[in-house]
């Protein structure tokens, strides 16, 4: 089943029959005036998503060393009146 694009009117006029769909793992496409806006994809796609971390995307960064001479600053911060 290929994705289908939907109309946020008909998007919501038929939820559950896009849920479904999605639900299916096929992402729906859902447009605003002819432009893409969002994709309901299903809980499994979702949760099944991989994540990078920040650090690990610095690291890839083409500089690495740069990230080994920034040290925290130790100070406490400054004080505000609550």
């Amino acid at each position: 089943m290929a994705t289908r694009s939907w109309q946020i009117q008909e998007a919501k006029n038929k939820l559950s029959e896009l849920i479904d769909r999605a639900s299916e793992d096929v992402p729906q496409l859902i447009t605003r005036r002819g432009k893409p806006v969002a994709y309901v994809v299903s809980a499994k796609t979702w949760e099944g998503r991989t994540r990078t971390s920040l650090k690990k995307i610095l690291r890839a960064c083409p500089a690495p060393e740069f990230l080994d001479s920034i040290e925290r600053d130790p100070s406490p911060g400054r004080e505000i009146e609550l």
